[in-house]
């Protein structure tokens, strides 16, 4: 008689394998989440930084003011009440130099040509955080940054903290020094880099 192959796993082979699958899920999920938490943080910090740099760099080029500031809800104009950038930013030519957004039917002479042809201009739009974290300043005023055309900003110096919103501990930190550089970096340990 001829012996048939079978092909195919024995129902101790399958629980088997099925109980190394979970115990390597379960092992490598808490490492996967704080992978996850890691990158948003790094995209968030390194979002913030470009949109500075752009910022800094718009005020270099034009020759006027530009200004991030926290945005409110709709994402249409700064928020002047705001203690956060919480809901994204905003980042714009201030011509008046009065780091608030005009309306668009104000103009500016922006060249010299002694006609007001020119509305502030929206260069920018960052939307809203991550819920997960908080973004805070700890300039004065808290809600905006301004860059002069020199590349130094107003305030002259602080920084601005990336930090969970569950405990409020710090996670990453961005410094402004006195000639408007940026530099930011990781928190290991308590509040400083």
């Amino acid at each position: 008689m001829k012996r048939i192959q079978q092909n195919g796993m024995t129902l101790i082979e399958l629980m088997v394998t099925l109980a190394v699958v979970a115990i390597l899920a379960t092992v490598a999920a808490p490492s996967l989440q704080s992978m996850i938490e890691r990158n948003q943080l790094q995209t968030l910090t390194n979002g913030m930084v470009a949109n500075l740099y752009l910022a800094r760099s718009e005020a270099a080029k034009r020759g006027f003011n530009v200004v991030l500031c926290a945005s409110n809800v709709g994402q249409t104009t700064c928020d002047s009440t705001a203690t956060s950038f919480a809901n994204g930013w905003i980042i714009f030519t201030d011509y008046d130099k009065n780091g608030s957004l005009t309306a668009e039917t104000t103009k500016f002479d922006t060249n010299g040509d002694g006609l007001l042809d020119s509305p502030e201009e929206i260069l920018a739009i960052a939307e809203a955080t991550n819920p997960r974290f908080t973004v805070v300043s700890n300039g004065n005023p808290a809600n905006l940054v301004s860059y002069r055309p020199t590349g130094d900003t107003s305030p002259r110096t602080f920084s601005i903290r990336i930090a969970n919103a569950k405990n409020d501990k710090a996670l990453s930190k961005i410094y402004f020094n006195t000639t408007g550089r940026v530099r930011s970096c990781t928190i290991t340990s308590g509040e400083d880099c």
